[in-house]
């Protein structure tokens, strides 16, 4: 009986504590799951997410979660949440909520701002780098506000956003502002390969006109993705007796016999004329006795070229200026003066030491008690 009741309990605790909260509707790419202090796993179509449990989303992919209450949650690429019952934290990120039954109220939070619901599409985003919480609202109404002062929300309409910030108005939610059609586009593309958002008509209901988004590199914005336009191949038909241009008609007009002829033109030998060539030579210093050229032997094609010896030019010699006298003693024998003056034998030296004989500090009686007293410590010792 005792053991059929612990039995019992167990099952209750095991239970109650991994209560399933929601289920893998849709996964396209890596997502992961932590239970409290487990080992995480990879989430499939068809698991089970308990509550208190965490969800990591890849960038790159995407994962549809289905609550109890039927709610929809679309979790973005880079998206990381806390799953309870009846409540959804985001941590960083951006969900796609979708809710078609309006019986009791949804809540979705972030560190700083709150949102509830009953039914209708939003989007809900937070940056955990900024601290910035946003709320962007397609079908229904959403009652936003600040996580500290709850009492205090707004409702934000159908084709409206707004968004809690920490550093503008003490962190109060902006009044619903009108979203544009460049922004919807942002928000939308997050969201691009999720199946059951491929068909939705918003954009028309919103804007009057369909949107078409595609997802693109991340790292490269989508006004600087400017792609070429294709271009035409075009055929030319040609006649079939036609030849290469490089190749002619008649034989002297072909590739080959133009080598030839280049090839005979190169190899021809150069034929010596017998002219003579003058020679000059250059560099020669004015002030340094030019030597005289050595005469060049005769050849068949050079004549001997005799150089003229360049007279050197005559200097002008002028008298060096005398120098004039002086009577200044040099500057060693001032300093050997100085030095005299300055030692113990000079002048100096004799007048301060007559000054200290004149003017002593003690008396000559105290003068001789000190230093009877010098040489009595300094004798003095305690054993001969």
């Amino acid at each position: 009986m005792k053991i059929s009741l612990l039995l019992l309990l167990l099952a209750f605790s095991t239970s109650a504590l991994a209560k399933t909260v929601a289920r893998v509707l849709e996964i396209n790419g890596n997502a992961f799951v932590f239970y409290g202090k487990k080992d995480s796993k990879k989430l499939f179509y068809g698991d089970k997410i308990e509550d208190m449990s965490e969800v990591m989303v890849d960038d790159s992919s995407t994962v549809t979660l289905k609550d109890e209450y039927g709610r929809v949650f679309h979790l973005a690429g880079g998206t990381y949440a806390k799953i309870f019952n009846n409540l959804l934290e985001v941590k960083n990120g951006n969900i796609w909520v979708t809710s078609q039954k309006g019986n009791a109220y949804g809540v979705i939070n972030s560190v700083n701002s709150i949102a509830k619901f009953t039914q209708g599409h939003f989007v809900y985003s937070f940056d955990n780098m900024s601290g910035k919480s946003q709320v962007l609202v397609l079908t229904g109404d959403v009652d936003f506000s600040n996580v500290v002062e709850p009492n205090l929300s707004i409702k934000v309409p159908a084709g409206h956003f707004s968004f809690v910030d920490q550093e503008k108005v003490n962190g109060l939610p902006r009044g619903a502002t009108r979203v544009g059609l460049t922004s919807y586009k942002q928000v939308k593309s997050l969201f691009t390969g999720i199946e059951s958002l491929e068909n939705t008509k918003f954009d028309k209901a919103l804007f009057g006109k369909s949107v078409v988004t595609s997802r693109g590199i991340a790292s490269v914005s989508s006004g600087s993705q400017n792609f070429a336009k294709k271009g035409k191949l075009l055929f030319v038909e040609t006649s079939a007796s036609r030849l290469p241009a490089s190749v002619g008609s008649k034989k002297e007009d072909s590739a080959y016999e133009y080598y030839k002829t280049i090839k005979k033109s190169v190899s021809k030998k150069v034929k010596k004329t017998g002219k003579v060539a003058k020679v000059r030579l250059f560099g020669f210093d004015d002030n340094q006795e030019p030597k005289q050229i050595q005469k060049v032997k005769k050849t068949k094609q050079v004549k001997t070229v005799k150089k003229v010896p360049v007279k050197k030019p005559v200097e002008k010699v002028s008298k060096a200026p005398v120098p004039a006298k002086s009577n200044r003693a040099p500057a060693s024998v001032e300093k050997v003066q100085l030095i005299n003056e300055i030692n113990a034998r000079g002048a100096f030296e004799k007048s301060l030491q007559k000054a200290n004989d004149e003017n002593k500090r003690h008396p000559a009686e105290v003068n001789s008690l000190i230093n009877e007293l010098k040489s009595y410590s300094e004798t003095y010792e305690e054993d001969y």
